[in-house]
């Protein structure tokens, strides 16, 4: 009687592992879409609710604060700033980085006032790859 075989040999798992990465690559391919959408929402989201917590806590702490947003390479950075001698932790001379938002306009300044308001009205676009969105910021 002869021997039973008891391993895949080379070839059965060099086509099984080929099968694998071309799936994997077709799954890559349709997905990259859907995470492009998913990571300009979040960061979208993002810039909104840091531009809402400048805004809150200027009107909180009664005074003048500027949320500064520049354009690099990564992406967005914000910094938030203020002239008043505030000591809440992580919220002013720090650095956030939103990934992969790009803007329209070279740097933008959103200055609040000690009420809350914004001291100019502002309007401007960002993007990432074929998306884009335009952010429309009044005193209303």
């Amino acid at each position: 009687m002869g021997r039973r075989r008891q391993y895949f040999t080379l070839i059965e798992l060099f086509l099984a592992l080929g099968v694998l990465a071309l799936l994997g690559s077709l799954v890559l391919v349709k997905t990259r879409p859907l995470l492009d959408h998913y990571r300009f929402g979040q960061g979208v989201a993002q810039l909104r609710q840091e531009i809402d917590l400048t805004r809150r806590l200027s009107n909180a702490a009664h005074a003048d604060m500027t949320l500064h947003v520049k354009q690099t390479e990564k992406g967005l950075l914000l910094r938030r700033e203020t002239d008043e001698p505030l000591a809440i932790p992580r919220t002013f001379d720090v650095s956030i980085l939103i990934p992969h938002l790009m803007l329209k306009e070279k740097d933008l300044d959103l200055t609040f006032t000690g009420s809350g308001w914004m001291k100019e009205e502002h309007k401007f676009t960002v993007y990432f790859k074929n998306r884009s969105l335009t952010l429309e910021l009044k005193n209303s």
